[in-house]
């Protein structure tokens, strides 16, 4: 994404057709009327790509793509935590380490929480692989940690199964036949 080239997104339908970094595979998506009006709303970097101009080396590019996406996150208080490092300034890094704010978020967490909140909505393992253009068993894999929400919502779903169920209703003292 961080050299979405111009001719990668359709503005009519709000997609974005592009080839992922490791396999060269096509990838297509699509994302709401906001996100195409906020990418043209400001001038591309050049007149093939939204976020490079074409010149210099694109992993520069993409070092700081995220590194502001990094300051993003600290200062949203998004997953934070203070890190004793050495910090770079100028391009250089400085003489002395100190107590820096780093998040433990990176870019490709979004695509953790798209995931995320999939699950969350009942979608299938196999509907997720087609969204993320990747493997059944790479979604189980890597994408299916069991976190805080995934938790809350399937205690939801076990105590609702309980309240239905007249035995441990009556053993917990709350039997509707009381």
């Amino acid at each position: 994404m961080s050299k979405l080239r111009l001719d990668e997104v359709n503005q009519q339908n709000n997609e974005i057709f592009l080839h992922r970094k490791k396999t060269g595979e096509p990838v297509w998506t699509v994302v709401p009327q906001f996100v195409v009006d906020a990418l043209y709303s400001f001038k591309p970097d050049s007149p093939e790509y939204f976020f490079w101009s074409g010149e210099g080396k694109l992993h520069t590019r993409t070092s700081k793509w995220g590194e502001r996406l990094q300051k993003l996150y600290v200062h949203a208080g998004v997953r934070v935590t203070e890190q004793h490092k050495v910090r770079r300034s100028g391009g250089k890094l400085k003489e002395a380490s100190e107590n820096v704010l780093v998040s433990a978020v990176t870019p490709h967490w979004w695509r953790h929480t798209f995931v995320r909140d999939l699950y969350l909505q009942d979608k299938s393992v196999s509907l997720i692989a087609d969204l993320l253009g990747d493997e059944e068993e790479t979604v189980k894999t890597y994408y299916s940690s069991f976190d805080e929400l995934r938790k809350k919502k399937l205690k939801a779903e076990v105590e609702a199964v309980w309240a239905n169920d007249a035995l441990t209703q009556d053993l917990c003292g709350q039997s509707p036949h009381s």
